[in-house]
């Protein structure tokens, strides 16, 4: 699994890859995910394949999804990497219509907008909307695309690259954004932070508003910050994932922790006082995985979804 959204009616979607560059498009419905909880089974209600994909021939748009995000009209966009003929799509961003999601098939996207191979693009890592339905995704930098270039579903370059800016910045190394409610860019940058560990980027609304290359300075920085009784373990350390809860606190997933023996990751959470301002702040609280139990792994990504029962 490389990815995962829900939509407007809490069904949940996955970006799955297999063998030949064979991606997937699958459909877990919310009564489906309730059984899974309940009974630890449940199937794809909906499976959307490459329409020309075969075990003998590479996806033609559809190769390894990375990144899934539903548009405020329901339509979902996804990031893919390189498949078939890189010569003619290269990494793309793909719309499926919510028609195209109805029924499992094999449809081909609504639009295809190739991203740029310059600039040190550097592949699909993740994607998300703002407020206002622009589209924002990382790719040795942040790129956003308008929602206006996007209803016109033509290749073009995107309205802004925000690439490396002061010294605390490390916008080629990110690895995930979120937007908050109030309009502001968050970022994960997995090197560059105190002790080289990575760390977290914000980005105000009002510095967004630009064209072309522009290179932002962060409002708000935040560094890894050892913790624990021995601090042994790290606030920050290759964080992959950020997502905020109801609440406002910005959780974030991050692949490693410091010291053998503690473990793959990490999930940590923060207060909102604790992200007012640049510091090193200790979360409020964690989830630890261990060496011993699959309960956590190596975590590169998450959102919030509906309760369930």
């Amino acid at each position: 699994m490389e990815a995962l959204a829900f939509d407007s009616s809490q069904d949940l979607w996955l970006g799955l890859c297999g063998d030949f560059d064979l991606g997937y498009v699958v459909e877990l419905t919310a009564t489906g995910l309730r059984h899974l909880v309940a009974y630890g089974s449940a199937k794809f209600s909906v499976i959307i394949q490459d329409p020309l994909a075969s075990s003998g021939h590479g996806a033609e748009y559809l190769g390894c999804p990375q990144a899934l995000q539903f548009d405020p009209s329901g339509n979902l966009w996804v990031e893919s990497p390189v498949t078939y003929d890189p010569f003619l799509y290269g990494t793309s961003l793909l719309e499926y219509t919510s028609d195209d999601l109805g029924s499992s098939g094999k449809p081909v996207p609504a639009t295809v907008i190739e991203a740029p191979t310059s600039g040190g693009y550097s592949g699909p890592l993740d994607m998300t909307f703002d407020h206002a339905g622009n589209l924002w995704l990382v790719s040795g930098g942040i790129l956003e695309y308008t929602a206006a270039q996007l209803a016109a579903g033509v290749h073009t370059d995107p309205n802004q690259t925000l690439i490396m800016g002061g010294d605390l910045s490390a916008l080629e190394f990110v690895k995930s954004i979120t937007f908050d409610a109030n309009g502001n860019l968050w970022a994960a940058f997995e090197t560059g932070g105190t002790g080289n560990a990575g760390g977290v980027e914000m980005f105000a609304a009002a510095d967004l508003n630009g064209s072309g290359t522009v290179t932002p300075v962060p409002a708000i920085t935040l560094n890894a910050a050892l913790y624990g009784r021995h601090q042994d373990y790290s606030s920050f350390e290759s964080p992959d994932g950020l997502a905020f809860d109801s609440q406002g606190d910005l959780w974030v997933a991050n692949t490693l922790q410091p010291k053998a023996g503690l473990g793959s990751g990490s999930l940590v959470e923060f207060t909102p006082s604790e992200l007012a301002a640049s510091g090193s702040p200790v979360p409020v609280r964690a989830i630890l995985a261990n060496w011993f139990q699959t309960n956590l792994s190596s975590p590169d990504y998450m959102t919030f979804g509906p309760a369930l029962p």
